[in-house]
């Protein structure tokens, strides 16, 4: 699920992009992208002027990147790739805010860098081939600074400004009074005879250092941008330092330059080069202990700091395009790192986040920015099999601040990249970062972190390592890596030193739990004080009660030094509910009128003789609240609410308005009348208010409206089973439909933000979207008749929508028969033009029958109670003949007594029949069941099965057996809806055994009892037995389960002919969207494998880019390519010996 994962931005990885062309969805994601990530760069700053490194050199063997650095000019900061994608003339345009200095050191930098409007790769491949140049030349350049007399050339703006040409540091500045000019002067003398003093005295070893040991001549000479200039503005000289990486790998046969840190002094600058270089003297050959110690540690969270979110808040918005489970989802990744991190994940409010976090879905698929991008909202992708716990967790620690552990630099210690497993065009992705874009902060290589990737991610087969950690020790395994479970110690550490997080305190989101002080009940806290903080979350709905049971803690003056301090929110901006200091007791408890509590403990020195506090707190939910929207959610959402739990909400909107109440989400124990747990809904503020609805079940229920501007809302769970809950917005809503103005012609439905007009049946629409005109369906309440679709037998019109409902008498059922059929499309979705029944079984519950199109007659249809309804629709596009149906209704015998039948009663045209549960038979007298034979031949290639007698408990003594046998080239898939047998350690009394094969002797999948549902089981072929047997004591409710079919898997060919079909219902149907089979199909050493395709139909497209079969010689898409086919070719192929 996380093989499409994708890290941005990482824009130095452009010129391999280049040479993956070939991969045009990953292309094709990237130029989408690119705009964002090129235009992240300009932001307002202070006033400052800074030129300075912010990138290491590539360490890629045989390459040499420039390295990226920042300019500051202004209010404006401006980084080289933003620079080189602008116009010469947006950038003036830029310029012309400045001031005269500033503009003057701007066209200083126009002058060094070559703009390019191709683009940001065309640019870099002109300065990796200037750069070459550039060594070249370098290599006959004198290293020596120039003296004072070089480039004395001095600009008319200079001039008019009393502005010498400077080489140290500093800003040129303007005209200053005689005595700053001659203090300046002296400065600068000064600086030059320590300049001149040290180069002399390095000279001789430099002189040494330009040949090596074979006498050619080393190359010192850098870029401008790798001497990492800084110009800072101020008037006093900056001595600054140079880090390079150590051990620089060799450049055109010349020896590699040796990391070392050196004094600004030492750099020069030459106008006269595009780029301009900075030469060095030669460092000396041994590194001191001092610097060493000073080198930076191995660097997998962000270098940078501006991506680090502020406070650790990380605010973010969901698409409404997710639905209410997503949702649930995405909350639960939240909560997951918030209950292990100082990070928060708040929803945003527009007048306090500018910079958010937006789930959403994009053509990447899994992908997200790493840090704070700090230009508004930036997206995190959860697309199409991303949205699992563990991969969501993955891509918020993108957000958080995490490269992939890796890409680390110092990866290559720890785990070995199989580059030649790598699937063709993803190779970047195992690409090893710099240390000035990674930072470990010093922990170690974490092979357990959640932002690993997996041995055979992005790998060209299912059992081809791309990653292998490496064996440090022969005795012991390798770490597993890859884990999508949840977060490791590793990432925990390294968030909480990357968010600077207090050392004590922790986040809770339990309904209640007790906290103290570090040292309480001790009186000596540590010499350096204390500082904690205790972060309180509860759900949407729920307030936090906090009681301060004991307090003993220095009182200082208004508490200004040690303290407890508590505010109504998640940061230190939130309303402060209190600060409390001294041995008072607090009698009375601090609530929260949101449901987020931050509590921050502060103790200093003084703090020594003193006890601490001891604090509890409970998130009560339900109150009234009086607001014009908010969200609501059940206690412990998105985790299963509490038992014995009841929860009353009043919600109140101003006069003149209705609340209206809209669910993201629904799942309550489920019962027919809901009388264990339940969601009432009253249409006032009382609980005796005129009743709207009672909820339970997974079915999300309708909008709901009041008709005054209150409503109440009470949530009530039992003793026994916990579900999800549910997740609600209320919102303040004006009914438009109340006022005589709104214009519908029959039916006004109020909607939320405003209203639609519908009609009757028989009617439809007009296109003024207000007035209903005849149309075709209508009301039939005979006992029989006939319904066409509209022109019948002729074309049917386009953008028809036909609506039939059949009522018969109380106690009858109604039977639909088609006798003609025909329309457009051939699939189960029937998105194009189709007809829908239902039974209608009160005024809002609909049971669907099935939704049908194509020329393939439906089957005959009898309704679930006394009303039919038949809905047909056609689109733009084409059109059919339609259909004809007959429609009868009959007595339903079964809905009196059960027809008199003890198991099941079915009703049948004129009459009724009854039958039995499973492992039961029909005794003589035609309504009695009795045990019978238990042993099932299964052939379809979906249904389901059930222990014998179930939903009631099994009988004793029972032997069944269940024999699947699906189409070759398919296996049986086998999933446990329910589960309950008597538990046993070795399930020796009832159990069920399922084998991978028609007998016995074949291997046994697994063998389950107790009241855990086993996985879901998969046969490696095309048939599956399974065997259940119970005892004569203890009997269970037993089990249901669905089997279905799965395609692919491993062949064996033999001299014997064989035959492998596309999908499991050929033959009788077309095959399903969206199908990914692999077969690998294998012989005995030193044969070979013929494959004949006897048949071949699918969709034709010139490059076969929809659906197509694709042929390798091998087990994996590593062999040789015979081809992919599509259309009606029928092709033979001979694979190479195995």
């Amino acid at each position: 699920g996380f093989l499409d994962d994708i890290a941005l931005p990482n824009m130095g990885l452009e010129l391999e992009w280049e040479r993956q062309k070939q991969n045009k969805s990953y292309i094709e994601e990237v130029e989408k992208y690119k705009k964002e990530i090129l235009t992240e760069g300009l932001q307002v700053r202070n006033h400052v002027f800074c030129f300075r490194n912010a990138a290491s050199h590539s360490r890629s063997a045989g390459r040499v990147g420039p390295k990226p650095f920042v300019l500051h000019v202004g209010r404006w900061i401006i980084s080289k790739k933003i620079f080189i994608q602008m116009s010469l003339f947006y950038f003036l345009k830029v310029a012309r805010k400045l001031n005269f200095r500033h503009r003057r050191i701007l066209l200083l930098f126009v002058s060094q860098i070559k703009v390019e409007e191709e683009g940001l790769l065309e640019v870099q491949v002109a300065r990796q081939r200037e750069m070459r140049r550039q060594q070249q030349v370098s290599n006959r350049a004198d290293s020596v600074p120039p003296l004072e007399g070089e480039n004395k050339a001095v600009s008319k703006e200079e001039e008019d400004n009393n502005t010498p040409r400077r080489h140290d540091s500093s800003p040129k500045r303007g005209a200053q009074a005689d005595g700053e000019s001659r203090k300046k002067d002296r400065r600068r003398r000064a600086g030059r005879r320590r300049s001149h003093k040290l180069r002399n005295e390095s000279e001789g070893s430099r002189d040494k250092s330009k040949f090596n040991e074979n006498g050619r001549q080393i190359n010192r000479t850098l870029p401008h941008d790798d001497a990492g200039l800084q110009l800072l503005h101020n008037s006093t000289q900056k001595r600054t330092h140079i880090l390079e990486d150590a051990n620089k790998p060799a450049q055109n046969g010349r020896e590699s330059v040796q990391t070392t840190s050196t004094d600004v002094n030492k750099i020069s600058y030459r106008p006269g080069n595009s780029l301009g270089t900075a030469q060095l003297t030669k460092p000396p050959a041994e590194e001191p202990a001092a610097t060493q110690k000073r080198r930076r540690v191995v660097r997998a969270a962000t270098a940078r700091k501006e991506r680090v979110w502020d406070y650790g808040v990380i605010p973010y918005e969901i698409d409404g395009n997710f639905s209410g489970a997503h949702k649930a989802l995405f909350k639960q990744a939240m909560r997951h790192w918030e209950n292990f991190t100082c990070v928060k994940f708040v929803e945003r409010v527009p007048s306090e986040h500018p910079n958010y976090i937006l789930f959403t879905e994009r053509p990447c698929g899994c992908c997200s920015f790493v840090g704070k991008r700090g230009n508004g909202p930036q997206a995190i992708s959860i697309g199409k099999n991303c949205d699992k716990f563990g991969i969501v967790v993955h891509e918020l620690g993108h957000v958080v601040g995490f490269w992939h552990e890796h890409t680390r630099p110092d990866r290559d210690d720890h785990v070995q990249i199989v580059r030649e497993n790598i699937m063709t065009g993803q190779e970047y992705n195992f690409n090893k970062l710099t240390d000035e874009e990674v930072n470990s902060l010093g922990l170690p290589y974490d092979y357990d972190s959640i932002m690993h990737y997996a041995r055979n991610t992005f790998s060209k087969g299912t059992y081809l390592d791309t990653i292998l950690p490496l064996e440090r020790y022969t005795n012991k395994r390798r770490p597993e890596i890859g884990q999508r479970i949840r977060l490791s110690e590793g990432d925990i550490a390294q968030t909480n030193l990357l968010y600077k997080c207090f050392r004590c305190g922790r986040t809770y989101q339990d309904n209640s739990a007790t906290f103290s002080s570090p040292s309480h009940p001790n009186s000596s806290p540590p010499a350096e004080g204390e500082r904690c903080e205790w972060r309180i979350t509860a759900t949407h709905g729920e307030r936090i009660v906090l009681n301060i049971t004991e307090m003993d803690i220095y009182d200082s003056d208004n508490c200004r030094t040690d303290y407890i301090e508590v505010r109504d929110g998640y940061w230190h901006k939130s309303p402060l509910l209190g600060r409390y200091c001294g041995s008072n007791r607090i009698h009375n408890p601090v609530i929260s009128n949101g449901s987020r509590m931050l509590v921050t403990y502060i103790a200093s020195t003084r703090q020594n003789g003193h006890r601490g506090f001891m604090a509890n707190y409970e998130a009560v939910c339900g109150g009234h609240l009086t607001m014009d929207e908010g969200h609501l959610e059940s206690p412990n959402y998105p985790d299963d609410y509490q038992p014995n739990k009841e929860c009353v909400w009043k919600l109140s909107v101003p006069e003149t308005y209705q609340v209206a109440l809209k669910f993201e989400s629904f799942e309550v124990e489920n019962h027919d009348n809901c009388v264990y747990d339940y969601l009432e809904v009253r249409d006032g503020l009382l609980p005796d208010s005129p009743l709207i609805g009672t909820f339970c079940g997974y079915k999300i229920p309708r909008d709901i409206h009041s008709t005054s501007n209150h409503l109440y809302i009470k949530f009530v769970s039992d003793g026994s089973v916990q579900k999800v809950g549910f997740s609600a917005k209320f919102m303040k809503e004006f009914d438009e439909c109340a006022l005589q103005t709104h214009g519908c012609e029959h039916n006004c439905i109020n909607t939320l933000g405003g209203y639609e007009c519908s009609c009757r049946i028989g009617f439809e629409l007009h296109s003024d979207g207000k007035h209903c005109e005849d149309a075709c369906g209508g009301v039939f309440d005979v006992s029989n008749g006939t319904i066409t679709s509209p022109s019948f037998p002729e074309l049917y019109p386009v953008n028809k929508n036909c609506v039939w409902e059949i009522i018969a008498p109380p106690q009858y059922r109604i039977t639909l028969n088609f006798t003609h059929f025909e329309l457009e499309g051939n699939n189960q979705e029937c998105e194009y033009d189709s007809v829908e029944v239902h039974s209608k079984m009160g005024e809002d519950v609909m049971r669907k029958h099935g939704v049908y199109c194509g020329s393939r007659i439906p089957p005959l249809i009898t309704s679930d109670g006394n009303s039919l309804r038949v809905e047909f629709n056609s689109d733009n596009s084409v059109q059919k003949s339609g259909f004809a149906a007959v429609f009868f209704t009959d007595m339903d015998e079964c809905a009196i007594n059960n027809g008199g039948c003890q198991h099941e009663c079915r009703n049948t045209i004129g009459s009724y029949a009854c039958s039995c549960h499973n492992g039961f038979m029909l005794h003589e007298n035609g309504h009695d069941c009795k045990e019978g034979g238990c042993k099932y031949e299964i052939t379809a290639p979906s249904g389901t099965i059930s222990s014998p007698n179930y939903p009631d408990y099994y009988p004793s003594r029972k032997d069944c057996i269940w024999h699947f046998t699906t189409t070759p080239g398919h296996r049986i898939k086998l999933i446990f809806s329910e589960f309950e047998l008597e538990p046993h350690q070795e399930c020796a009394y009832d159990h069920i055994v399922i084998y991978d094969g028609d007998s016995p002797e074949a291997h046994t999948l697994g063998r389950f009892c107790g009241s855990k549902a086993p996985h879901p089981i998969i046969a490696t072929g095309n048939q599956m037995l399974l065997v259940f047997k119970s005892d004569a004591s203890v009997q269970r409710k037993g089990f249901f389960a669905s089997h279905t079919t799965a395609c692919g898997g491993h062949l064996q060919a033999t001299d014997r002919v064989k035959h492998l079909y596309s999908h499991s219902k050929y033959g009788d149907h077309n095959y399903e969207n969206r199908a990914d089979c692999d077969w690998s199909i294998e012989a005995e050493p030193g044969l070979n494998v013929h494959l004949t395709f006897l048949t071949f139909e699918l969709e034709d497209e010139q490059d076969c880019g929809y659906d197509y079969v694709e042929v390798y010689s091998g087990l994996d898409a590593s062999g040789p390519f015979y081809g992919r086919f599509c259309g009606n070719s029928v092709s033979k192929y001979s694979g190479s010996p195995t």
